[in-house]
């Protein structure tokens, strides 16, 4: 028999360790598999907790929580850990010697205890009898059986705890999420630990974007001062950034705690001196602020938010000059008594406006201003010729000062010396539009001369005769007659002067100037269109009104130019003064010119029509091709060619017009002798006289013929006017001495010559 049981020692287990030296290893996986069954059971709320943990992790949940929640969540993970460790302490211990061996052999054999059977001792000493040998031959079998005991697995008790499966679900739900983050997953695990509470959060700045916005007038576009290559190095430049007068500094900040916060340094009167400027960001929502200052003056500019500078540089101003502008030649009047002003320009950003002051020399302040043109709107130099009609200006015809002002596009303005002018004034030779021209210029000094001038008016008004019964020029005056009389305003008094403007150069020229005016306005109306950059359709009908103007003014012209050529006197009626004298050129039955002088005139006048419909035309498909400029260049030189071309007939009329002057002044020589020999030829009659007398009369008779004679020879071979059969008559009455049948005559012809 065995003694009764006992705990293992060490003791006793080194002896059976002796019998089998694989039996230790066997224990120790035994005492293993006991620990894990007592593990797992306790430890999977921990690992349940831990699994959760790091799916919420993964999935990047924390940064969707505020920051309360966060920090909650994150407290409860950390005492479901700490619970869990807690209850893995409480419930594991370490397995003892004998519980490892009893597990070993409870569930590694057949025979029932084989190593604490190897291990006991008998229970009364062994004698040389059978005892010994039956004890020896239990230890041999025993020992057989412990050889044969094998380390069982540990039970799956795990499903007794977990009835749910949620083991699984966490478990695929980690899984997921090391799939879904990649190789964000280390980074969204730390995530869980950057709780941010807002008194906690660190005060980090927010993002800057920054540019200079250069002012329109420079036409330069954004210098960006962030998000470009070299912005760390473009911070650091030690030059000033240079920027235009008038530049913007725009910046626009996103995130950060603060307000960001703007700061100018600006230099003071001397260099030792600053002034700075702190101005704040306007919030446009909860996370983005923005500012929009102007650079006023070169120094620094800093960005802070949070105490944290977010950039900072230095800008140097270039400051805008005054435009420099003046007169290209002294001012000019053409034969139209219109003003001519060649004047130049140059801004370094571009001119934008010219105008001209015309003040009266040594008067008052009055002045008046007229708008010169800038090609394109803007122009940074310019060279122009532009032409000013002021004839109709009551200071026309006195001594004025005259200046150019340019404005450039930022405002500034510059200025020319005044120089003095004599402004044109037209001088008009038709008796009725001088006398309506004296009296628009005594209405235009003062309105209390009103009264005085609308009786003169009704004066004038009365003669319809003296100005060719023309019912438009009538209907004007008794207009302006009866509006000085019944209103005594300035408006009214400005409405009658221009009125008898009108009326004067329609009683002086008919329509020509009117139809002047008119092409003047169609031509400044285009230039216009070109310079603001209108629309192709506006272009098109502008042209049509040029067109139409210009073929109106051309027919006038041409009417005008006929008239002047054939002048009051027929070419037969001038041959006929003087019998000796041979035409130069054939007449018809009418007595007008005809033949290779007209027939050349006709064909110039079709080829200069053609030629400047033909500039209009050009100036036209310039301007819709895009040509502007071309098309500029093309009106100018059609106005040139207009100019030229009146010229050229102004004086070609001017010469016509002297010599019918002289004709006129002539006949009334004429007039005044064939007074005094009428008188004379009375008094022969009645025997006054006698020999004497009749001898006087025949030689003062060819004396004054033969001066006749050799005043149309010495006017530029120009044919004197017509002598009546009577006069011719009476001339050879005289010279044959016979005054007898030339006293009839020579009444008849003193009333015909008047």
């Amino acid at each position: 028999m065995s003694r009764g049981y006992k705990p293992i020692s060490w003791d006793d287990f080194r002896k059976a360790r002796a019998l089998d030296i694989h039996l230790i290893r066997r224990v120790w996986l035994s005492g293993a598999a006991l620990l894990w069954e007592q593990f797992w059971p306790a430890a999977w709320p921990l690992l349940g907790f831990i699994g959760l943990f790091v799916t919420v992790s993964l999935f990047g949940l924390w940064g969707w929580l505020p920051g309360w929640l966060h920090l909650i969540m994150l407290l409860s993970f950390f005492c479901a850990f700490v619970w869990g460790v807690l209850r893995v302490f409480r419930s594991v211990r370490l397995p003892d010697l004998g519980s490892c061996i009893s597990r070993l052999e409870r569930k590694g054999g057949e025979v029932h205890r084989p190593i604490t059977s190897l291990l006991d001792a008998p229970a009364t000493p062994l004698d040389e009898s059978g005892t010994r040998h039956l004890w020896d031959l239990h230890i041999i079998r025993v020992s057989t059986a412990m050889r044969r005991l094998k380390v069982a697995w540990p039970a799956a008790t795990l499903a007794r705890h977990d009835r749910f499966g949620i083991r699984a679900a966490i478990l695929l739900f980690v899984a997921i999420g090391f799939v879904v983050s990649g190789e964000e997953a280390p980074s969204r695990l730390a995530a869980a630990m950057d709780v941010r509470l807002g008194v906690f959060d660190p005060a980090e700045p927010g993002k800057l974007t920054a540019w200079v916005t250069p002012p329109d007038y420079t036409g330069l576009a954004p210098i960006f001062l962030t998000n470009r290559p070299d912005a760390a190095n473009f911070a650091q430049i030690s030059d000033p950034l240079m920027v235009a007068e008038g530049s913007r500094f725009v910046a626009r900040v996103h995130g950060g705690k603060d307000q960001p916060i703007l700061k100018e340094l600006l230099a003071g009167l001397d260099a030792a001196t600053f002034s700075e400027s702190a101005i704040p960001f306007q919030s446009v929502d909860d996370t983005n602020y923005s500012v929009d200052h102007e650079i006023l003056g070169a120094g620094p500019i800093q960005i802070f938010q949070n105490h944290a500078v977010l950039g900072k540089w230095e800008f140097g101003v270039i400051v805008d000059e005054a435009p420099a502008v003046g007169f290209s030649r002294a001012p000019q009047k053409t034969h139209k008594e219109v003003l001519k002003l060649g004047y130049h320009a140059k801004d370094d950003y571009g001119i934008a406006e010219i105008v001209t002051h015309i003040k009266r020399s040594g008067g008052d302040s009055e002045m008046f201003t007229l708008a010169l043109r800038v090609p394109g709107g803007v122009s940074r130099s310019l060279e122009e010729t532009s032409y000013h009609d002021l004839t109709p200006h009551p200071w026309a015809g006195l001594p004025v000062t005259i200046q150019l002002v340019a404005r450039d596009v930022a405002g500034k303005s510059g200025e020319s010396p005044w120089i003095n002018l004599l402004l044109p004034a037209r001088a008009f030779k038709h008796p009725v539009a001088k006398a309506i021209i004296d009296q628009r210029r005594t209405l235009a000094l003062s309105l209390g001369n009103r009264e005085a001038v609308g009786k003169a008016l009704d004066v004038i008004s009365q003669r319809p005769e003296k100005f060719g019964d023309d019912v438009v020029a009538y209907m004007s005056l008794r207009t302006a007659v009866t509006r000085l009389g019944l209103h005594d305003d300035t408006k009214t008094r400005a409405d009658v002067i221009d009125l008898l403007w009108e009326v004067a150069l329609r009683i002086e020229d008919g329509t020509l100037s009117i139809a002047e005016r008119d092409l003047r306005a169609s031509e400044e109306a285009l230039r216009d269109a070109l310079d603001r950059n209108a629309s192709n359709d506006e272009i098109l009908e502008l042209t049509r009104d040029l067109q139409r103007n210009l073929d109106q003014f051309l027919e006038l012209l041409q009417s005008q130019s006929s008239q002047d050529e054939r002048g009051p006197f027929g070419d037969s009626e001038r041959a006929a003064f003087d019998p000796d004298s041979e035409l130069p050129q054939e007449v018809d039955s009418v007595g007008n010119r005809s033949g290779s002088e007209e027939e050349s005139r006709r064909n110039r006048e079709k080829r200069n029509r053609r030629e400047l419909q033909e500039m209009v035309e050009k100036a036209r498909d310039l301007a819709l091709t895009g040509s502007r400029e071309a098309a500029q260049s093309m009106l100018q030189e059609l106005q040139e060619t207009l100019e030229n071309l009146q010229r050229s007939q102004s004086e070609k009329t001017s010469g016509g017009t002297n010599g019918q002057e002289q004709d006129i002044e002539a006949l009334e020589d004429v007039a005044e002798e064939q007074d005094a020999l009428l008188n004379e030829t009375f008094e022969q009659l009645r025997g006054d006289k006698g020999e004497a007398s009749a001898t006087a009369l025949q030689n003062n008779a060819q004396q004054q013929r033969g001066e006749v004679v050799q005043e149309r020879e010495s006017a530029n071979n120009k044919e004197l006017p017509d002598l009546s059969d009577d006069q011719i008559e009476r001339m050879d009455d005289l010279s044959v001495g016979d005054p007898a049948p030339t006293a009839d005559r020579q009444s008849n012809s003193a009333q015909q010559t008047e």
